[in-house]
């Protein structure tokens, strides 16, 4: 199948956008768009947010848009300061108008979720941030997850961190109360961003500190029946099975991105904020952890995921139950097949879909499960 693909470049002119140049191509291959690591515009959003943007003064802005006669769209927006190592695939599914597909027994989690200090902390608190919640509205069941890692060179990173989370959840939560998180993946990615931010910077003005020593990363997914969104900024990864495999294909949606100096990355503290958001298809399993796992999931040389880390514990968890496994789950977290690879926190949440129908509500938010795991 060919996609009719229209690239529109556009030029900043005093506060106005004007097109420069513009041209149609045709692709067979919607994945091999990217989206940048700032904003991006659903095709029926004609503005550009300028909000977030590496360079605002001398923003040149690529927007690329890939449309079918159905519902498939693709869509990238770039600047020329983004790396292209930051850029992470983008498919945006989205349904026919007025069309809500109904919650089934398909549609909920069992995740294992935990997190572990560092060996080089001596005892010390675990900078790590973790949160997952599987809520009901309007008829359809979601899996939200979040991942946050304080800065070890800020002294409240742990705090921020979980600040970060805890107020990234919340903005979710409302985002998915108005049912349109699919449709314009930007402006909520844009939105959450905001209100984690703005909770930084009240827990700094508590604590009398630099918004800095607050500093955190951030990665948010939300798994629908049919869609999957999520949210990055820094060196975390986010890693999914699509729902045509059996939880045995891995894909990384978000790569960890590094900063302009070694071992350096982005931060929600920072004072232009690098995020992506974007939107794929639905999910068999989804997988979310701090960089200190990034070395034994992650292939960074050939850019794939490890396959074995993830069937593993794809396999284990389809076959026991999440209180049974979780004990074990955690002393993998603290074996020496982790510690041999990272002296740094690490925190992973490992969520998979699972047949098994629980009752849920159709009115409003209401949240059926979840779970916070500790040190």
């Amino acid at each position: 199948m060919k996609f009719r693909c229209k690239i529109q470049q556009t030029q900043k002119v005093g506060r106005k956008y004007k097109a420069s140049w513009a041209r149609d191509r045709e692709i067979s291959r919607p994945q091999s768009f990217f989206l940048s690591m700032q904003a991006t515009l659903t095709a029926d959003e004609h503005r550009i947010p300028t909000k977030g943007l590496q360079n605002r003064r001398s923003a040149r802005l690529r927007m690329s848009t890939v449309r079918t006669a159905a519902s498939v769209r693709t869509i990238s927006l770039l600047t020329p300061s983004t790396p292209i190592a930051a850029l992470v695939p983008l498919a945006v599914t989205v349904p026919p108008s007025g069309s809500v597909s109904a919650d089934s027994a398909e549609n909920h989690w069992k995740v294992l979720a935990g997190q572990v200090a560092g060996s080089r902390k001596l005892g010390g608190e675990c900078a790590d941030a973790l949160r997952w919640t599987e809520i009901t509205a309007h008829g359809q069941t979601y899996c939200v997850a979040l991942v946050a890692d304080g800065a070890g060179s800020a002294q409240f990173g742990g705090q921020g961190a979980r600040a970060a989370v805890d107020e990234a959840l919340r903005a979710t939560c409302k985002a998915l109360r108005k049912s349109e998180m699919v449709a314009k993946p930007a402006l909520h990615g844009e939105r959450i961003v905001a209100a984690a931010v703005k909770r930084l910077k009240a827990e700094a003005s508590h604590l009398a500190a630099d918004l800095r020593q607050l500093a955190t990363t951030l990665s948010v997914v939300v798994a629908a029946p049919t869609w999957t969104w999520l949210l990055h900024i820094g060196d975390g990864a986010i890693v999914v099975s699509p729902s045509c495999a059996a939880a045995t294909e891995w894909h990384a949606l978000a790569w960890p991105v590094t900063g302009e100096y070694a071992n350096s990355t982005y931060f929600l503290t920072d004072d232009s904020v690098r995020w992506s958001a974007q939107v794929t298809g639905s999910a068999t399993a989804i997988v979310l952890m701090s960089d200190g796992l990034v070395p034994l999931a992650l292939d960074l040389v050939n850019r794939l995921p490890f396959g074995p880390f993830f069937d593993g514990i794809a396999r284990e968890l389809a076959a026991c139950e999440v209180q049974a496994l979780h004990p074990h789950f955690m002393a993998m977290l603290r074996s020496p097949r982790v510690t041999d690879r990272t002296d740094d926190d690490v925190s992973l949440i490992f969520a998979l879909r699972t047949p098994a129908p629980r009752p849920a509500s159709s009115a409003g938010v209401q949240a059926v499960g979840a779970a916070h795991a500790g040190p």
